[in-house]
């Protein structure tokens, strides 16, 4: 029996591999709006990939700040 992903999941390995890349580099604010537009969904399931990317390390959460990519060390 195959388990399918939500779309949060797929969302943030997207993100996830854009962070990787460096088209998303350090520092930069994550807007949920902008997000959800780039990627063509609701900002529901962004900010749901924004949590589970915040448990990665990728990112961090301020509360009223947003989310930010952090440093990736190798």
């Amino acid at each position: 029996m195959s388990v399918s992903k939500t779309r949060a999941e797929l969302l943030s390995e997207r993100i996830a591999d854009e962070i990787l890349a460096g088209a998303l580099p350090p520092g930069l604010h994550l807007d949920e709006q902008v997000l959800a537009r780039r990627f063509g969904v609701s900002r529901t399931p962004v900010r749901d990939a924004l949590r589970l990317l915040s448990g990665t390390g990728l990112i961090d959460i301020r509360p009223r700040l947003g989310a930010t990519v952090r440093t990736v060390t190798a």
